[in-house]
């Protein structure tokens, strides 16, 4: 590592080290970042939102309606629903949203993991030890 930082170019020297916590860093990000950088926020814990989150409420409740007509690709299903729902902007989409998420968890409750579903347990039914017909 030390022959590393002795070889390289000095002025590139700061691309390499930073005192900026991950927090500070990815606050940084969504101020200075296009709509796919500032959702990458919604990926990470919550702490990291303390002091942006009135920033953050108003980017979505000024870009909510424009993303739901045009789509973009970085708005998928899971990141709607890091959302927090009342930030979204009119209690019409509010509620579909709302619905929706309501939707998926009903559908990911009843439907078993692909795990299972590729070990062969699924409906297997395996008599308790001592059962009917056993002596």
């Amino acid at each position: 590592m030390l022959v590393f930082f002795c070889n390289i170019n000095r002025e590139y020297i700061g691309t390499f080290i930073s005192l900026q916590t991950g927090k500070e860093l990815n606050q940084t990000n969504f101020k200075a970042g296009d709509d796919r950088m500032r959702a990458n926020i919604f990926e990470l814990t919550t702490h990291y939102w303390v002091g942006i989150e009135d920033d953050m409420k108003c980017w979505v409740q000024q870009n909510w309606r424009r993303w739901m007509i045009e789509t973009p690709e970085w708005l998928d299903d899971a990141m709607k629903a890091r959302i927090p729902i009342e930030w979204i902007p009119n209690a019409g989409d509010r509620k579909r949203e709302s619905v929706r998420r309501s939707s998926l968890r009903r559908v990911s409750e009843r439907r078993p993991s692909l795990l299972v579903v590729a070990a062969g347990n699924l409906g297997r039914i395996i008599p308790a030890e001592g059962g009917m017909g056993e002596q």
